[in-house]
């Protein structure tokens, strides 16, 4: 199977159902195989962890293939894959089956050359469900059904490398480049013929590569298609007994990013791919009633390919940290952050000079107006000493006055509301703002500006803006215009801040390479990850806790 774009690995999906995506990120698809269940009576708890890995680690969509299993036990699988997804806003596609596809409400399906033909799969499903399909570039049939049908993805049936999971056809570089130019010269045809719509954008759908997919041919394989897939799609090396999900996942991600991206942004993922396994893991062991203190651990991994090569393991214990802040911690919902992680909180008005500790301290100050005056976080209530309507709280007016001549380096500042930015440039020096971080959540964009450059991210309703020490979160209308999200994505950020810690973790090097784990170290990088993580969780999170309500 392969997917075919010119450009990156975001297209706008066709009426995709979950959460608040637009997009579908193709970047990173996992496709399931019977193979691998080890419980074929039950739904397969070993099978679902290892999905569960791959997602943490950067799997962007999941197809459910499961050839030899019957209808009952695919449909409950299917039930809770889907229920599993949906906490990470990850796609789930089901391999051929319509009925299934449609009784669990899944995104979409994948149809083989000897499935229903895709005109009926599309009249049956609408324009709601996405639809991918395996075709024949050489085949004019092939090529016009896939594109007058609105098919989301192409794959051609032969697959890159020798698969270990399916008997196919294995063409390798050279036989796939051909057949992506004979699929391009095929829609030019059908376009001069009249056959397809000659407004039909050039990109065509998405192309995915698959077949023996691995993380020792990833580097050779995205530096031939880098410009004509959208994505790979990954079995064995992701799901596979010997593999390690979570690892493998991550390395993938970071090539392709590279290569569809540029580095930086990939490093940049990577932290956010990173961080996100290290929220849910750690809220894992919480829940589990274990020490909120309590390390946790990722399999070694040692072969170039990716194969677990030994039981033993590298633990990372969870960085100490503080947040100070003018925020009502109680009031936000990820209180459960002080009660299930490491994370200390101090009220700004319980102190009013900086926090030395080992760990990180993050100051996160809250305006009253950052969604037109409605503020509901900030601890005191009053107007503050300037007057009423004023945009923050005396407790900041009384940090800021003591703190103001103090030498302050390399501090992180979040800032809820580009008003409390304001203050600090009135009351601070310029070497202040130059020796320290700022993270300002804000609904004012600075690219009119000329010294903020766009993070590549795919929320319709947020856009992040950063230069040199600088990072705007940027709130469009849509999902934040609730202060009570704005707050919690603030505390959520502080502690993922917190989390990244003051090291590399050691597994970096195998993933970005010696010469670039420098890089992999910059703050700024960093901090783009966490931001970026911070976003991801705080929407999914929420919508999950509204869909409980």
């Amino acid at each position: 199977m392969v997917a075919l774009t010119q450009g990156g690995g975001m297209v706008k999906g066709r009426g995709l159902t979950t959460l608040s995506r637009k997009t579908v990120d193709y970047s990173l698809y996992l496709v399931t195989d019977d193979k691998f269940l080890k419980d074929k009576e039950n739904v397969c708890q070993t099978f679902m962890s290892k999905v569960r890995e791959g997602i943490l680690g950067g799997v962007k969509l999941v197809q459910l293939r499961l050839k030899k299993a019957d209808d009952l036990y695919f449909y409950k699988t299917a039930m809770q894959m889907k229920k599993e997804l949906q906490r990470y806003n990850v796609p789930l596609i089901i391999n051929n089956r319509l009925d299934i596809c449609l009784s669990v409400d899944a995104d979409g399906v994948h149809i083989g050359k000897t499935d229903l033909p895709i005109n009926i799969v599309r009249k049956i499903l609408g324009e709601k469900k996405m639809i991918g399909a395996t075709i024949n570039f050489s085949d004019e049939k092939d090529v016009e059904m896939a594109i007058n049908n609105n098919v989301d993805y192409i794959a051609h049936e032969h697959t890159l490398y020798k698969s270990s999971t399916k008997e196919t056809i294995a063409s390798y570089d050279q036989g796939i480049k051909k057949q992506i130019q004979i699929l391009r010269n095929k829609v030019k045809s059908l376009q001069e013929k009249g056959k397809i719509s000659k407004s039909l954008d050039i990109a065509l759908p998405p192309i995915i590569l698959i077949g023996g997919i691995n993380t020792a041919n990833i580097e050779e394989t995205m530096a031939t298609f880098y410009n004509s897939c959208a994505g790979v799609a990954v079995v064995s090396n992701i799901i596979g007994e010997h593999y390690d999900s979570f690892l493998n996942a991550l390395k993938l991600k970071f090539v392709v990013d590279k290569y569809k991206k540029n580095e930086n942004m990939a490093i940049a993922h990577l932290w956010a791919n990173y961080l996100r396994y290290f929220f849910y893991k750690t809220m894992e062991s919480a829940d589990r009633g274990k020490n909120r203190s309590t390390d946790f651990s990722v399999a070694d991994w040692l072969n170039a390919d990716g194969v677990k090569t030994s039981n033993r393991e590298f633990v990372t214990t969870v960085p100490q940290g503080k947040l100070v802040t003018n925020v009502n911690f109680q009031k936000c919902v990820y209180n459960l952050v002080a009660n299930k992680l490491n994370f200390e909180t101090i009220p700004l008005g319980g102190t009013t000079q900086r926090c030395a500790t080992d760990g990180e301290t993050i100051f996160l100050f809250h305006s009253k107006c950052v969604n037109g005056g409605k503020g509901h976080y900030p601890r005191d209530g009053g107007g503050g000493r300037n007057g009423k309507g004023n945009a923050y709280n005396d407790s900041v007016i009384e940090w800021v006055e003591k703190n103001k001549n103090e030498k302050m380096v390399n501090d992180i500042f979040i800032f809820i509301g580009e008003e409390l930015h304001e203050l600090f440039k009135k009351k601070f020096s310029s070497t202040f703002f130059s020796l320290n971080y700022f993270f300002i959540i804000t609904r004012r964009s600075q690219m009119h500006t000329g010294l903020f450059k766009q993070f590549d991210w795919d929320m319709d309703t947020i856009s992040i803006e950063y230069s040199h020490n600088f990072i705007h979160i940027v709130l469009k209308n849509g999902y934040f215009n609730d202060d009570y999200k704005v707050t919690n994505l603030g505390v959520l950020l502080s502690y993922l801040l917190i989390a990244q810690g003051k090291t590399l973790p050691h597994f970096f090097s195998r993933i970005v390479g010696e010469g670039a784990l420098a890089r992999a170290g910059e703050k700024w990088l960093k901090f783009l990850g966490a931001v970026a993580i911070a976003l991801e969780i705080s929407v999914n999170e929420c919508a999950r806790d509204e869909a409980s309500a």
